[in-house]
């Protein structure tokens, strides 16, 4: 079975003390998990209307599938201790 590079999943965040969902690019290790995210969710924007269409329904596909935790990705941190990542979930959640 060949594992993608990249695809589309919702992704969560938790700030503040609510959820806020988005799709996202991902990109995926060696062993399919989910490395990185994009900066930005994805926008659909397209020059036609079967292109638009062509999109949507590829990133729609992003639904089936489990929802990625945007903090395991993403966060203020500048280095990535356990200490500081313990530090940031609690200060957060």
């Amino acid at each position: 079975m060949c594992m993608k590079d990249t695809d589309y999943r919702v992704v969560r965040w938790h700030t503040s003390g609510a959820d806020t969902f988005a799709i996202y690019q991902v990109w995926y290790d060696a062993k399919g998990n989910v490395k990185s995210s994009a900066d930005e969710p994805v926008k659909l924007e397209a020059n036609t209307t079967d292109q638009l269409k062509d999109m949507h329904f590829h990133i729609a596909a992003a639904y089936l599938q489990p929802l990625v935790e945007g903090h395991l990705y993403k966060s203020p941190l500048e280095n990535n201790t356990v200490s500081d990542t313990m530090s940031y979930l609690t200060k957060h959640f």
